[in-house]
């Protein structure tokens, strides 16, 4: 069993399962046009964070959500803590013991946020300078009702989660990409939902997507949950197909660098491939392809090189059959090669690509 000074355990592959229905407690507002500080010379009084988020980092008035946080990743952020001691504003590493001093490098920090402060400007800031921090993707942001000390304690709780076993995993629930998966397919991760809800309840979390110029404001219900705080095999399935929706933002993004003048038929930027990715992502889950190499397969042919647009492809005899074969990785496999074979027959090599 592990103390206070041990730091996570990561614990092997995470599992597909069927995924118990319940309220998610979450909505989500998508803030479009969102673009980093300039050096702002001759401003007064510097702008602390673009005009399109200061209501949701900072709230309006008589909001009684009044108290804004930020969760820091220390690793993306050079010397944070020798910044930090220099500042005014409440702040604190939510790792403790040992682990807060093994750790703290690469450890997420609670901070105050406030409109005249350097450091929240710097976070928000993209002009080329050193102290610059936009680029870095290291914070989310928390709106909430509720104090320092009391939010700061809450999320500590979720910092290590134990699974059945009792055995304690990482969990690091401030991530940027986890909480813009979480804002784009929360139906799909009803467990990470509930788990995120109970993290953050009753606050206000934006996180930004710069890729796409965009935020997403996510407002979690204050929900009351009497179940224990556990790493179950329900949220591990949804960890494990979080972390594949995030591959997917990343692909689409190649597909469209590489490939523009097929992907142009589903748009004209990344962001108009993601749900066809995600519902790629869905299908590969459902029919039980975990081959990573062989999902990287079946999204080029299934996206890219099949003549009709996607869904087609799932929509055919042969992936049918694919999807019923006792063993889906070998079935699609033995797929692949005849396809490959017939068209270096028929000498139709563009469909080749592996």
């Amino acid at each position: 069993m592990a103390t206070e000074g041990d730091y996570w355990v990561t614990s092997g592959a995470l599992e597909s399962l069927e995924r118990p229905d319940g309220p998610s407690g979450l909505s989500v507002s998508v803030i479009e046009g969102v673009f980093p500080l300039d050096t702002q010379i001759g401003a007064f009084p510097s702008k602390p964070c673009p005009d399109v988020l200061a209501a949701q980092v900072f709230g309006l008035s008589g909001d009684p959500r009044k108290h804004a946080y930020a969760i820091l990743d220390a690793g993306r952020i050079p010397n944070l803590e020798e910044s930090l001691e220099f500042r005014d504003e409440q702040h604190s590493c939510l790792f403790r013991g040992q682990a807060g001093e093994d750790l703290k490098g690469i450890a997420p920090w609670m901070v105050s946020l406030g409109p005249a402060d350097r450091l929240t400007r710097s976070l928000f800031t993209s002009s080329g300078q050193p102290g610059d921090l936009w680029m870095n993707d290291a914070a989310i942001y928390v709106r909430s009702q509720k104090g320092f000390s009391s939010r700061f304690a809450h999320f500590r709780k979720f910092t290590k989660l134990m699974n059945d076993a009792g055995n304690w995993s990482f969990f690091r629930f401030w991530e940027p990409w986890m909480l813009q998966v979480l804002a784009m397919r929360s139906e799909r991760l009803p467990a990470l939902s509930r788990m995120m809800g109970r993290i953050f309840g009753g606050d206000i979390v934006t996180v930004m997507h710069r890729q796409a110029d965009l935020a997403y404001a996510i407002s979690f219900e204050d929900l009351e949950v009497r179940e224990p705080i556990r790493l179950t095999a329900h949220l591990r399935g949804d960890l494990s197909r979080a972390v594949f929706y995030k591959g997917m933002l990343g692909s689409a993004k190649i597909l469209f660098e590489n490939h523009q003048e097929q992907i142009a038929r589903y748009g004209a930027r990344p962001r108009d491939l993601w749900p066809i990715l995600f519902d790629l992502v869905d299908e590969a889950w459902r029919v039980g392809l975990t081959d990573p190499t062989l999902r990287s397969r079946m999204m080029l042919l299934a996206v890219l090189a099949f003549p009709a647009p996607w869904p087609a492809f799932i929509e055919t005899r042969e992936w049918r059959s694919v999807a019923a074969s006792g063993n889906v990785n070998q079935a699609f496999e033995d797929l692949c090669s005849r396809i490959k074979y017939q068209n270096s027959r028929n000498d139709i090599g563009s469909w080749v690509w592996w």
